[in-house]
């Protein structure tokens, strides 16, 4: 029995070495490099569940989101045949290649067994994984700030061009947006009335999560979403811890002063800024993909590249379109209603576990607002980000087991 937990938990090791890219530090070519690159990943996946159906590890594990799997999988199916069906110019073999990446949606079973085993153990690897992330690229910011020396493996956080964007802090390095999403376990967990482990790792989690956001990666949207997150969970915190509380009163004060700040630089640039180019652009953007979406409603445009927008609304003269920067216009442009569905599916069934599991809404209610605000901006059905379904679902799995089943 302690050598299936060990092969459980070791698998999940390696997946998510893989998904944090090997901590960046390994020099791996462009095309395996590319944030959007899930291959490896998905490889893992498949041998995992091989693996651990052998030994015998899905035995009385609690799949709860095994029928939207299956839902997901007849969306993405019906999708690669509209897809198919509607562009006879793009072959079959491309319209597959562009999709394969959907399949890391299986990453959720070799989750969902190591966090149904060892809860504890599978919270400290996901933690302390981000918390290595960070702390190797901050590093590498303050060494390049200060010596112009890059160590880590340039192809990932560099355009196809070899430049790494720079911006008020110096230069931007953005890792897996694992590293984010994971603080919002952590806010979720730090609020909730079941305590799985330390306040401290979760306090640590969320620190350098904040710091990695404002000094390194600089990303608006992921502030917004993960103070967001914040915000609502407040309300869930336990009373009775006086340290936490004064900690997390004084963060957020400070949240609240930095995000008003934001808003209202956002709101006077966008007012002063109305001759830029990028701010028609997100205009011409946002018609266009509502046009697309009247007229496919169901399946909006299919699995097709980005890079194969430009071609088809070439009558538009737009370049550089991008589904990402209009959010949920985009995913509705994207994969019509039945995108739309894969988002809302997920929604409903944490309302539930809101609804009533009330030792652990803390951590529902983060996960509820974090997939719900990266609708705006931030797709979770966009490559980098489609592996955060999956691990919010074996978090969800692991709570609704039992605290019977959470240490082993």
């Amino acid at each position: 029995m302690r050598l299936k937990i060990n092969v459980a938990f070791f698998l999940n090791f390696i997946l998510l070495l893989s998904l944090y890219t090997y901590f960046y530090i390994i020099h791996l070519p462009r095309n395996i490099s590319d944030p959007n690159y899930l291959g490896i990943p998905i490889a893992i996946s498949f041998f995992s569940i091989i693996l651990l159906l052998i030994i015998g590890d899905f035995n009385d594990k609690r799949f709860y989101f095994i029928g939207y799997i299956i839902f997901y999988f007849i969306v993405l199916l019906a999708e690669i045949v509209f897809t198919i069906i509607r562009y006879p110019s793009i072959s079959s073999i491309d319209t597959i290649k562009y999709s394969y990446s959907y399949l890391i949606i299986i990453s959720y079973f070799v989750f969902s067994i190591c966090a149904q085993k060892n809860f504890k153990s599978f919270l400290k690897l996901i933690i302390y994984f981000a918390d290595i992330a960070i702390i190797i690229i901050m590093l590498q910011a303050f060494f390049y700030n200060k010596t112009g020396i890059f160590f880590l493996n340039n192809n990932y956080f560099s355009d196809q061009m070899g430049i790494i964007d720079v911006r008020n802090f110096g230069i931007r390095l953005i890792g897996t947006y694992l590293i984010d999403f994971t603080s919002v376990i952590s806010i979720g967990l730090l609020f909730s009335k079941q305590k799985y482990i330390s306040s401290k790792i979760l306090l640590i989690n969320i620190f350098l999560t904040v710091m990695y956001e404002l000094v390194s990666a600089q990303t608006r949207s992921m502030q917004l979403i993960v103070g967001l997150v914040f915000a609502v969970s407040i309300q869930f915190i336990d009373l009775k811890n006086k340290f936490i509380k004064i900690i997390v009163t004084i963060l957020m004060g400070m949240l609240i002063l930095y995000l008003g700040i934001e808003i209202y630089g956002n709101i006077s640039g966008a007012i002063a800024s109305k001759g830029d180019w990028s701010y028609y652009h997100r205009i011409d953007e946002i018609n266009l993909f509502w046009k697309t979406f009247e007229n496919s409603p169901l399946f909006g445009n299919g699995l097709i590249p980005e890079n194969f927008l430009s071609t088809f609304y070439a009558g538009n003269a737009l370049a550089n379109i991008y589904y990402s920067d209009v959010g949920i216009i985009g995913l509705m442009a994207k994969n019509g209603i039945m995108g739309l569905m894969l988002y809302i599916v997920p929604l409903i069934l944490v309302i539930k576990e809101i609804k009533y599991n009330n030792r652990n809404r803390g951590i529902m209610i983060a996960i509820f607002v974090a997939i719900f605000a990266s609708m705006l901006n931030l797709s979770l059905f966009d490559n980098p980000r489609l592996v955060v379904l999956p691990l919010y679902f074996a978090i969800i799995d692991a709570v609704k087991k039992g605290s019977d089943n959470f240490y082993g």
